[in-house]
């Protein structure tokens, strides 16, 4: 998954086209690809932690791809959640 920003850091749409994203990157746009670990509070106060191929923090909710599967999760349904970066090379 990559996020495509303007150059302002506003994410402008997700896509998981990597050929969409070379074209923006090629156009100079700010594209972004990277490994997180999300990990959720619930409203009902149970938690879930998620491996994903990328993520973006969208205004009112986070995107994520988990093995090939997009998740499109609203802020509103949490509680509380925190996402960890992986830089390249680190698992």
């Amino acid at each position: 998954m990559w996020a495509v920003k303007h150059k302002s850091g506003t994410v402008l749409f997700i896509t998981n086209c990597e050929r969409t994203a070379n074209n923006r990157r090629e156009m100079e746009w700010i594209v972004e690809q990277r490994k997180c670990r999300v990990t959720i509070e619930w409203l009902n106060g149970k938690k879930s932690t998620f491996f994903a191929d990328g993520c973006a923090e969208m205004d009112n909710s986070i995107m994520l791809s988990v093995n090939g599967t997009d998740l499109h999760i609203p802020w509103q349904n949490m509680v509380d959640g925190e996402i960890k970066y992986f830089d390249e090379g680190e698992e």
